[in-house]
């Protein structure tokens, strides 16, 4: 079954790690393993395909998008206030729930998982102007 195959290929995660720690290579599992066999999940990949410096570069980027998206801003009007809310928390929900599909069943070339980053980290790049 995939769940079976999948748990199988944990044990190549060591073997691929191993082979370049710091900087990754995107080639591993066909250098080490064969080709395919590389350990579908998001913190896997990213820490056996781009090394150290790229899982705590894309962690970084989460977590200044996270607090982008967490920022509250103050102004006059209640509404305003309000919708900018709701924008975010639905921007986190969708977010959070595409990176728990990922983390579980996906490499970090998934175009989904790049797509909604980009889509929800982002700020909207204007200033609300609504008074009441």
């Amino acid at each position: 079954s995939s769940v079976n195959s999948r748990l199988a290929l944990l044990e190549n995660f060591a073997i691929h790690f191993d082979y370049s720690p710091l900087f990754g290579n995107l080639d591993v599992d066909r250098i080490t393993t064969g080709q395919g066999t590389y350990v579908h999940s998001l913190l896997a990949t990213l820490l056996t395909h781009t090394g150290l410096l790229g899982f705590f570069l894309f962690a970084a980027y989460l977590v200044l998008g996270f607090k982008e998206r967490l920022k509250l801003e103050y102004e006059e009007s209640t509404k305003c206030v309000l919708t900018n809310n709701v924008f975010n928390l639905c921007s986190l929900l969708f977010l959070s729930a595409v990176l728990l599909i990922a983390v579980l069943a996906t490499s970090f070339l998934s175009a989904t998982l790049w797509f909604s980053l980009g889509m929800f980290m982002v700020g909207i790049g204007f200033k609300s102007k609504c008074k009441v």
